[in-house]
């Protein structure tokens, strides 16, 4: 069901994906515990599939999707590896504790590195898409091979260029960091490199306790035997060099965060169970007072009556997804919660408690899957500190827009969405001082808009829509 409908909703946007490299849909279909299936596709709103009769149940862990159409292939869970109709593969158990990390092979299309661990040690297995009839399977011989010890938890980042993914994970008990890349060249280097930086960190990390933000350029890690405790680094992604930002205390024990899309506001929850809550912090400095002074509470925690420690994860459409670990009553029962424009400062970043109707009630042990950003830049990096900035009102936008440029005739104004996904090419048509810009049927996020002159960028704008 879930492929037939994306398969539909891509269809007309095939060509346009094939243009990023690939290297933007890993995580556009997610699998849940409770075998509800949620997919995005970059322009359509999710879709969302409850699978009244799933084959199988369980606490999945992560859920690894064709690069190019966002289809589902394999789900980790726990210790077992289900295909993308949610059965087992053979050779697909791995009696390790919970899956880490799985990566693309950046060279080879149909391999991917699964990382599993057993809190001592860290493993790796070899997923090949060609085997077992095209459904999959672990590659004979490269299953469980033994890789490093004792890591306290592990995200990934991807170089600009989309040619080398890397997995980090912090050295329990230590400073230290080491890091192992998956090149197009080599796939996975075995010897990794290290770097020091911040406080010592003991303890392991619960799921989503160390994330790399989408905007690749800081990581944060929860201090596992101080919850209270956050530290973010400055990560340069192509160099894999790491600095410590600061180190930020809470008042409580800290039950999940997540970095808005450009990474300089962070959403935190906490533990306490009379009043934990969901807070937004300003971390465009590293100043940890100015940091306190910017906190924002935002969602109503126990006195309205939805629940405690909410969890955050962003989504590939640019929203902030959060749902309640202890719900109280609905909506926290049977919906998911968002924040709909997260790199908003203040409470125009709009809370929707009823964001996603599942259909169901959630189960227990639930979480989001584990995600990280294997982004190729539409509008790098270097792109937008060259090109002429443009402006870009009303902010945040739905249907209809003004993009200002400062000098030019555009042929057309190209949508991406914040990941590099093409959204939408229209004709440059004038409108009011500028050129219009067309948000009609968008779903809410960022999106990076572009004037473009035969092949020429006059302008660039970072937009934010509200849209269905």
């Amino acid at each position: 069901m879930i492929r037939t409908v994306l398969l539909i909703l891509l269809g007309s946007l095939h060509l346009a994906v094939m243009a990023q490299l690939g290297a933007t849909r890993y995580f556009d279909t997610w699998r849940f515990n409770d075998s509800l299936l949620i997919a995005f596709d970059g322009v359509n709103p999710p879709v969302l599939d409850p699978m009244s009769q799933p084959t199988l149940s369980g606490n999945a862990q992560l859920s690894m999707c064709d690069p190019y159409t966002g289809e589902l292939l394999f789900t980790v869970d726990f210790e077992k590896i289900l295909d993308g109709q949610g059965n087992l593969l053979p050779s697909g158990l791995l009696p390790t504790s919970l899956c880490s990390a799985a990566l693309p092979h950046p060279g080879n299309s149909d391999l991917y590195y699964i990382f599993t661990s057993n809190y001592d040690s860290l493993f790796y297995s070899v997923f090949d898409r060609t085997l077992n009839g095209g459904l999959g399977g672990i590659v004979p011989g490269q299953r469980l091979i033994p890789l490093w010890v004792v890591l306290s938890g592990v995200t990934a980042f991807t170089n600009t260029e989309g040619t080398r993914h890397t997995l980090i994970g912090h050295e329990n008990g230590t400073d230290r960091f080491v890091m192992f890349h998956v090149t197009a060249l080599n796939g996975l280097e075995t010897t990794p490199i290290s770097e020091t930086a911040g406080p010592v960190i003991a303890g392991w990390c619960a799921p989503g306790w160390i994330k790399t933000s989408a905007s690749s350029h800081r990581i944060a890690m929860i201090h596992p035997e101080n919850e209270e405790r956050i530290s973010v680094y400055d990560l340069d992604r192509n160099t894999a060099q790491l600095t410590h930002a600061f180190t930020y205390h809470w008042r409580d024990s800290l039950a999940s965060f997540e970095f808005a899309p450009e990474a300089d506001l962070l959403y935190i929850s906490d533990n306490n169970d009379s009043d934990g809550s969901l807070y937004q912090l300003d971390i465009s400095t590293s100043d940890t007072a100015l940091i306190s002074a910017s906190e924002l509470r935002l969602d109503v925690g126990p006195n309205g009556q939805l629940g405690f420690r909410p969890i955050l994860q962003l989504a590939p459409n640019g929203i902030l997804y959060y749902y309640y670990d202890v719900p109280v009553v609905s909506p926290s029962l049977d919906h998911i919660q968002a924040i709909l424009y997260p790199d908003v400062s203040g409470p125009g970043c709009t809370v929707d408690i009823d964001a996603m109707d599942m259909q169901q009630p959630w189960g227990i042990w639930r979480w989001w899957p584990w995600v990280f950003w294997p982004r190729y830049n539409f509008v790098s990096v270097p792109e937008l500190s060259s090109v002429p900035q443009a402006k870009a009102y009303p902010m945040p936008m739905s249907d209809q827009g003004c993009l200002v440029i400062e000098q030019g005739i555009p042929d057309r104004v190209e949508w991406s969405d914040y990941l590099g996904r093409i959204a939408r090419i229209q004709t440059a048509v004038r409108y009011q001082d500028g050129w219009s810009l067309d948000g009609q049927g968008l779903p809410s996020g960022s999106y990076t808009v572009r004037a473009v002159d035969d092949g020429t960028m006059l302008g660039v704008a970072r937009v934010q829509v509200a849209g269905e």
